[in-house]
Order: C-alpha cells, then structure tokens, then sequence
C-alpha cells in the first residue's frame, strides 16, 4: 500500500489549483497511478514539496510554477477522462496533451499544433487496437474516454481538430455497420474479421483532412462542429463548442464558439420550443427572432471572414446542435442564412470521400405510403418514450401521405423516363418486406410515421425507426408479452435501415415525423436513421426535425421534387425551395409560422463517384437549368395566354406531325346510365382540364415510325398506315427520342395522352356514343361492321388497317378516334379511379385488371395500361367513346394496336414551382 502524505500546496502558481489537487489525492483510487507515474518521469518530493526535476542534470530543479503548469495541465486531462492509468499508452499519450497545453500556454502555438498533431495520430492508432474487441456499448464508452477534440481545440489547431473530427466522429456506428456488412459479403462472424486485416479494414481509419479538401470545390465550406473540454490558462474547464472550418486550398481553422455548451444547448431546446409550439397554435415570432439571433451570433457569426468566396456550406454537427436548422438563424440584419447560400448536412466530413463504386444501377423510384398499421387503436401517435417491448409507441393512420405520394409519383410520372417509371407501396402493400426487397432505387420516398425512443435494450441503433404495415399491431402483440418476427413485423429500426441495399440510391426522402431526431453521443452525431441510411449507400437523405402536418408537408414535397427533377441536384433543389418558402411565407404568416412549415428540413448528404470531380460545375450546370426554366416559364406563360383566344381544332406542325388544338374545359367522362352496351367501369363524372394541349390528327404512322426508330415492327406494311406490334413501352422509347436533345422536338415535350385528354379530345363536344352520333356500322369508322351499334344493317369489315384519315375527322379536326387500331394512354388502368369533380386526373398510382377479368391466379395488381378507341378487329360497341380497355400489359404487342402523340409546349407550372415566385429576388447571395 501506498500512502500520500499533504503537500504544501500552496508551492503551485494557480489559486485553483490547491483545490484541483485535493480534489485529485481524495479521489486516490481513480488517479493515483497515474500521478504517481507522473511523479517519476518529472518530479521528486523533499520536505512535503513536489519539485519538477530537471531532465539533464540529477539533483537540478525548476522553478515551481514551470512544475506548477505541467501538472495542472496533467490534472486537467486526467480529472477529463484522457488518462487511463492502466493503459501505459493513453498515459503516454497524455504526456502528449501536457506538452502541447504547456506550448500554448507559453506563447508558441505552430509548436503546439504539431504536437496536437502528433496526439491525433496517436489516437488513430489507439481506436485501430482497441475498438474491434468491444461490442456498441463498450465502443461508445471508450469513445467517451479518448475524448479525441479535447486538447486539439484548446490549443487552437484547425488541423488536429479537423482529422480528430474526420477520425472519431460517428466512428461507433459506422464501425458496426460496416462489421455487419463485411460479416455479410464475407460470410464470415465479425470476431473472425479483425484477424485477416488485409482481407477487411475499418474505412474511417484511411480517411485524411488532405483527402477531404482535394474533394472541396473551391466555392464549398466544411464545417466540422465538436464539442470539447476547453482548457483555459486561467485553470478553468468548461464543455464547449467550436467548428473548424476546411477550404480547397486553404489551412484548416478553427472557431470556438462564443458560449459555453451549456448556454448554447439551452438556447437550442429553447429555440426548437418556440418554433414547434406554431402546431399547438402559439405563434411567437419575437422568441423565434431572439433564438434565431443569439445563436447565430454565438457560432456562426465568426465563421464568415473565413467563408469569401463560399456558395455552398456542409455543416457536420455535435451534441445539440444536430437538431438545430442552421438555415433559419438571423444575422444582425435579419437575414436568413439560407439566403445566403446552399445548406446541407453530412455526419462526418468522411461523408465528402467516395466510397468504391457500386456495382450496381439504380432502380425505379419507390414510394412508400399510407400503411396499414393494423391493431385497435389507431387513434394518436406517441414518438417517444421507453422502449419496453416498444409497447409505448401508438401510430395513427396517416391518409394525406397518399395524396403526397400521389403528387410525387405524377411528378416522377412527368419528369422520368417512361421505362422508369415509380413503383408505388401503399396501404396493406407498404410492408417491411417490400422495404427490404427493394434494390437501390434511384430514388426512395416513405411517407409515413417516424419515431425515437429515449431507451432501449439493443443499443442506441434501436432507438429511432420507422412504421410500416402492421407496426400497430406489432406493438399491441408487445403490450400482450408476444413477439412477432422482428424481420416482418412492420417496425424498421435504424440497425435494421443500415442494412438495406441503397448502394446506387440518390435520394431517400423521410417523409415522416422526427425523422432526423435521435440521441447524440459526444463525437457521434445522431444515433439513428440518419446515420444509417448514409452508411447502407444513400447519397442524400432528407429528413425532417420536428412533426408537421401532412398537408403542408405534402406541399413542400412536391415544390421540392419539381425542383430536383429540373436540376437533379437534391442540396441544390432543397436549398431553393426551402429558401423561397421561408421568405414568402415570413412575408405571409410571420417569422414563426415560416420557420416551423419550412425549417425543418434538412438533408444529410454524401459524395459518389460521379460527384467527387464535378460538383461545382454539375450545381452550375442545374443553375444553368434553372435559368433557361426560368425563360421557358415567361415563353409558356405568353403561350398560355395565347392558348385562351385559340380555336378548337386549330392545326399545327411539331416534328413533321400534324396536331390539333383541344382547348382547356370541362366534359363529362364515361357514359350514362342509358348508353346501350356500357360497361360498369364507365361511371359519368365531371372532369375539368385546366390547360389546353394539342392531340395528334393522326395515329402515329410507319413513315412517322421509322423516321425516328429505324425499322418498321408493324404487320400490315404501308408508310401511311398506322404503326401497330408496338407496346407501351416501345411507344415510350420513340417519344424519348423526340424529346431527346438530338430528337426533333426542338424543346417541346411529346407524351401520350392521359386518358382524360384522350376522351376529352375524341368526343370533341358531344355526349353521343360516338363523335359522330350513336350508329355505327363499319361505314364511319374501320371495324368489325358485321355487329352493328346503334342499327341492324350490317357494314364493311376491312379485316386490316386502312390509311390514316380514312375515315371524316371530328368536331376537333381529329380523325380514326373510333376504331382502326386501340391508342395507348400514359394512365394505369383503375377500376374504381373515376370521382367526381376531378381536375387534370393522370390515372391511378398503381394498375389493377378490371373487374370483369379477375379470376383465380390472376394478379389483380399486374401491370395494366389503358388502351382507347377500338381496332379494326372489334365489334363496334368497343369502339365508344367511353369504352375503356384495360387487361393489357404494357408490354403487350398486336397489329391492332397503335399510338396517337400528345404534346404541349414548355409546362408553364412546373417552370413557376421551380423557379418560385421570388426570382429573381429570391436567388441566393453571391456568397456568404
């Protein structure tokens, strides 16, 4: 046994330190080796007085207030958790710590850096040795005890603190994923891995502050946030915040902030409570404001005279402050930094560095909505509380994200190629399983409830997730003492996120409640789906930080996708809608009302391969876009006005095609009750179509055909017939080739009609079975004339196509609308689509057969488009205006089936959602 006899204390320079050493001796157990290590490589004790002993002479002392500093500064590390006295390592490392605060201390600081440096290096190689034997827990408590930014920020060293932040921050969760995955490829258990090294090796470990700026453009900042213990001279240690600040080009700094932790964290939770509190119906746009200002004085204000020149910031942050949206904070003239400039989020600056190229090609977007989470009470929804069999959780259903997938996928619908075209999970189909099936899907949308728990027994990657189909009930069986598979029972917590296959994904959109809200750990960032996503291969990922209605909600999804589809740049589109809607909306409803609707969005974002050279000129390139949109917008709305003096019928040339005018208006879709032969999928309802669009004159002919495509698939050959043996699918690619940048379009956009302008445009006017009234024979139109409607005298039966405008055009000057071949429509066929009042319908998300076909072992989801018109082989009953034709999939091929073009000029919406109703006012700042 060792006993420690007092020490005249008062020997020591610092009046804080007589009670920083009591304060150490009466804590003996947890110190004392340390000290005592200490004791011998630096000092001797004579008389009850502890004297530095000099390294080249024995017997030769220091003065005591050189001694004095050193061990005050040991003390500090150690009273800090950096010292372990049983890890002869960390005390050596902490001799490291000592020397560098003694540099800075003495007026030296370039010394200093370097050997923060030299610390930072150290580190490394500790979290190389140690983290692979731990498990989650364990790894987080040595994280703790590293305490990687502690010393480096102190001092001041831009460099250290940025490589401690690109070494350790999310480095617990990100090692686990990564363990998991390789167990997974290598087939291997993950104990075994550490053990072949060259077989695996630990990303993060590789990553450097030069690898990172070499992938900055020169107009984007990376600010790495950290909470540290920040050693004063003075002897006092306080946690606090600082960012360093990397620039292609440019050393690294480092900014402290100008409060502690502790004043900025209240002010965080203060700020978020004065916004939120808009849903509970207060409204305080003063408290917004003075949040808004402090905090943007207290961190970001001193990072602008480092920021000339900056357009883009990507913010990585600590503690607190990854639930603050950094984009709505207020500078002292009241503007908002989103004004200033692109916002968006990574986890770590390691985010920034590409990981190896996927071997893979995106999917189909996928969209998740409207699940049926099952049970009795669907009543509420609670995010949070303690997780005990997850029986605290409650999910109620969430109708409107059905409407917001709806306009998303008409969105996608518009602005994608026909071939990949969005898959749609909704209701009962919206399934753990479907999500887990899924295989990096250019774009991935969940609409649905989010959660974060305060506890639970599997670690902090337990604590947040999402709700699928059945997670109500999942959670009742919980409530009982049951449990469900955890693989298929509608719960996808963020472990389980981490492990899907997103490794060619764009986008991931959580369109759900809290989403980007988890449990921060010092260094660690969000324990939750954040992280998780980035690391199962999402590029970006687009959260949200507080609960918002679905109405609203779904409205910014969808100003969001048509500005990511025009520039397919998702920071770039965020960044555009988010700054438009916070002005106008602080221009309409108040500071308050804006930053709750439109704040509280945030997207964590990593690099690809095909970001990492070309960022800066792929966001011009997508300003260029949003420019050129912005001029087709004023050309469009010209057109439009324009459009409401033209005739009906007027004739135009696009492409070599001639095209008729169908003027905006409404009709009555389907037949009446008394229309002989109708079908019961033809219920009659009102439909409006609120813009005009011009309709081919003809069915697409084999010359049109060829002209484009190269070859002729059709039977019956002429260059005035119509094409025919073409599917839904091959009609996508000739109208993707017109409107390529090579195709003849000449900036017109081609598509087929929807079914609503298909009809509108065939009956021209009237309400009759037919354009031309309610006979037909064989004589007004090519079909089968020996079952007449409307008559008993038999007519002509070509038995082939015959030459497009054959037969007398309509009202509209639109000619073989009845008959000839059946028109492909861009819609999916519903049964039960039709509803009253319906305004510019485009078909249902998802196809279904009809009624009159499900059978037994017939999918009744398959993949049906609607067919209009009639053909040459059919009777004339299915030649109606109202006859709808939807047992064939989009990859059926006859020679009677065809296509008609539809086209319109620039979309005069879709320009003004994109460029906003503040441009040119409401582009951003040059810089920040």
């Amino acid at each position: 046994m060792i006993t420690l006899s007092p020490f005249r204390f008062s020997t020591f320079p610092y009046p804080a330190f007589d009670k920083g050493c009591k304060y150490l001796f009466m804590n003996g157990p947890l110190f004392t080796s340390a000290v005592l290590r200490w004791f011998a490589n630096h000092a001797q004790i004579q008389d009850q007085r502890v004297l530095p002993r000099d390294s080249t002479k024995r017997g030769n002392f220091a003065a005591p207030k050189s001694m004095g500093v050193e061990l005050f500064s040991l003390l500090a590390v150690v009273l800090t958790g950096g010292v372990q006295a049983q890890n002869d390592a960390m005390v050596d490392l902490s001799k490291l710590e000592v020397r560098s605060l003694q540099m800075i201390y003495a007026g030296t600081p370039e010394r200093a850096w370097r050997t923060a440096n030299q610390i930072v290096e150290a580190k490394r190689e500790e979290l190389r040795r140690n983290l692979p034997a731990l498990d989650e827990t364990g790894r987080l408590k040595f994280l703790r005890r590293l305490r990687p930014y502690d010393v480096s920020a102190s001092v001041g060293s831009g460099r250290a603190v940025a490589q401690a932040a690109l070494l350790a921050k999310g480095v617990v969760l990100e090692s686990i994923l990564e363990d998991r995955r390789a167990a997974r490829l290598l087939g291997r258990e993950v104990k075994h891995l550490r053990a072949e090294e060259k077989t695996f090796t630990w990303r993060f470990l590789k990553i450097t502050v030069d690898s990172v700026l070499e992938k900055l453009p020169a107009n984007m900042a990376l600010i790495e946030l950290v909470r540290y213990r920040r050693f004063t001279k003075g002897g006092q240690v306080a946690e606090w915040y600082g960012a360093a600040i990397l620039r292609r080009g440019k050393e690294p700094v480092f900014v402290p902030a100008r409060r502690s932790a502790a004043e900025i964290d209240v002010a965080v939770r203060a700020y978020r409570e004065a916004i939120e509190a808009v849903a509970g119906g207060v409204v305080n746009d003063i408290a917004v404001e003075r949040g808004g200002r402090a905090l943007h004085d207290w961190l970001v204000a001193d990072w602008y005279p480092h920021l000339s020149g900056v357009q883009h910031l990507v913010i990585c942050p600590d503690g607190a402050l990854n639930f603050l949206p950094f984009g709505t904070l207020l500078d002292s003239d009241g503007k908002l930094v989103a004004e200033k400039g692109t916002i968006y989020y990574a986890s770590s600056g390691r985010d920034l560095v590409a990981r190896e190229p996927a071997n893979v090609s995106a999917g189909p977007p996928v969209i998740f909505a409207d699940p049926e989470f099952g049970g009795t009470d669907e009543t509420g929804y609670t995010p949070t509380g303690s997780l005990t069999g997850l029986s605290s959780l409650q999910f109620g259903k969430l109708k409107g994200t059905r409407t917001e997938a709806e306009k998303v996928g008409h969105i996608l619908r518009e602005t994608g190629e026909a071939t990949n075209y969005p898959l749609f999970r909704l209701g009962e189909d919206a399934t753990e399983a479907a999500l887990r099936s899924v295989h990096s899907p250019g774009i991935l949308h969940l609409a649905t409830h989010g959660f974060f728990l305060e506890e639970a027994e599997g670690g902090a990657m337990s604590l947040s997730g999402l709700a699928l189909s059945e997670a109500q009930a999942t959670v009742e069986s919980y409530r009982r003492g049951e449990g469900p598979d955890p693989m298929a029972d509608g719960i996808l917590l963020a472990e389980e996120a981490g492990s899907l296959d997103l490794r060619a994904t764009e986008l991931v959109t959580l369109s759900a409640c809290r989403t980007a809200v988890g449990r921060t750990e010092p260094g660690e960032g969000v324990m939750g789906l954040r992280r998780a996503l980035v690391q199962a291969g999402a590029r970006n990922v687009l959260m949200t930080l507080w609960d918002i209605a679905d109405e609203p909600t779904g409205d910014f999804m969808e100003a969001f996708y048509r500005s990511y589809a025009t520039s397919g740049n998702a920071p770039l589109a965020l960044s555009d809608v988010q700054r438009k809607s916070l002005k106008r909306l602080r221009r309409e409803e108040g500071l308050a009302v804006a930053t709750y609707l439109a704040g509280a969005f945030i997207l964590s974002a990593q690099a690809t391969p095909k970001q990492d050279v070309a960022l800066q000129q792929q966001e011009e390139t997508a300003r260029s876009k949003l420019a050129a949109l912005e001029a087709e917008r004023k050309a469009a709305a010209a057109m439009v006005r324009e459009d409401a003096v033209r005739p009906p019928g007027e004739e135009r040339e696009f492409a070599g095609i001639i095209f008729c005018w169908c003027p905006a208006g409404t009709f009555q879709m389907g037949s009446p009750v008394g229309e002989a032969r109708r079908e019961i999928d033809e219920t009659l309802h009102d439909v409006t179509l609120t813009r005009g669009f011009w309709l081919a004159k003809y069915e697409c002919t084999q010359a049109q055909w060829k002209a484009v495509m190269g070859r002729n698939p059709s039977h019956f050959k002429g260059d005035d017939l119509p094409v025919e043996l073409v599917s839904w699918d091959s009609a996508q690619q000739y109208i993707a080739k017109l409107n390529g940048e090579d195709g003849p379009g000449n900036g017109l956009r081609f598509a087929l009609p929807t079914e609503a302008q298909w009809e509108y445009g065939c009956r021209a006017g009237t309400t009759t079975a037919f354009s031309f009234g309610n006979v037909l024979d064989g004589s007004q139109a090519n079909c089968n004339g020996n079952y007449p409607y409307g008559t008993n005298s038999k007519g002509p039966d070509l038995q082939k196509t015959s030459p497009v405008g054959s037969y007398g055009p309509n009202q509209w000057g639109l000619c073989d609308m009845h008959g000839n071949v059946n028109e492909w429509c861009e819609d999916w066929y519903g049964n039960d689509f039709y509803s009253p009042g319906q305004r510019d319908p485009k078909g249902p998300l998802v196809g279904s057969l009809p009624d009159t076909y499900r059978v037994a072992n017939v999918d009744s989801l398959s993949p049906h488009r609607v067919r209009r018109g009639g053909a040459w082989r059919v009777i004339p009953m299915y030649c109606r205006s109202a006859r709808r034709i939807g047992d064939g999939s989009r990859a059926n091929r006859s020679n009677s089936l065809g296509f008609r073009l539809a086209v319109r000029a620039v979309n005069a919406e879709k320009s003004a959602m994109a460029a906003g109703p503040d441009q040119p006012d409401g582009r951003p700042d040059k810089n920040y």
